[in-house]
Formats: structure tokens, C-alpha cells, sequence
């Protein structure tokens, strides 16, 4: 099956193709990152970008089993930008990209789930 906002092959190389494990993994991905970003969002709105440096960093390990390289690219200037005081507005639009790209995963990952048996 052709995705054009996943890859999943570092999650099948990580699960050495066990689809159960794949499954979970891919359910965890449906919701968490998400809201991990939606904190962020809230983060940044309140001027605490330790927060969102943490939450960055912590995702920078979930990205890769989604498999988009702008996504995990994105990510990762947003942790670099925020490990000191960063510009509000390169960090509000680093945010708004990782929200579009997970977003436009997310059916991606749902269809990917429910073709494993």
C-alpha cells in the first residue's frame, strides 16, 4: 500500500515484522503524539519552552516508527530552537507543521493498522 505521509519500514525493522507489536504501537500512535503537540501548543503560549523542549525531545523517539523525515526534520529544530529562549513565532510555526503532518498521518497510520492481521 502507497502512503504518502508515512513510512513504515523503521517500525517493521523495530517489531522485526511482528504484526501484533505493530499494531500497538501503531494504536499508541493514533492519540499520544497529538496531544503531546497540543501541550506544546499550550507551552509555548505561556512562554515556558523548557516544557516544550521536553516534549520535543521526548517525541524526537516516537517519529521515526511514523516514518515522514519533514516530520522528525521539524521536530528536531524545534527541540534545537527551544533549548535556549527562542522567537514565539518560529516556535508557533514549527508546532503548526508538526500538527499538520501528524495530522495528516494519523489516517494514514489507521489504514496502515487495518490492513495487519
Amino acid at each position: 500500500m502507497d502512503y504518502e505521509y508515512i513510512n513504515l519500514d523503521y517500525l517493521d525493522l523495530m517489531s522485526a515484522g511482528d504484526a501484533d507489536m505493530q499494531k500497538m504501537l501503531l494504536e499508541m500512535m493514533f492519540e499520544e503524539p497529538m496531544a503531546e503537540v497540543k501541550q506544546m501548543r499550550e507551552y509555548a503560549a505561556a512562554g515556558d519552552y523548557q516544557a516544550v523542549h521536553r516534549i520535543s525531545h521526548k517525541l524526537k523517539t516516537t517519529f521515526p516508527y511514523i516514518g515522514n523525515e519533514k516530520l522528525t526534520q521539524v521536530n528536531y529544530e524545534l527541540e534545537q530552537d527551544t533549548r535556549e529562549i527562542p522567537d514565539p513565532a518560529t516556535v508557533r510555526e514549527r508546532i503548526d507543521k508538526i500538527e499538520y503532518l501528524l495530522g495528516m498521518a494519523i489516517p494514514e497510520l489507521r489504514r496502515a493498522h487495518a490492513t495487519l492481521r
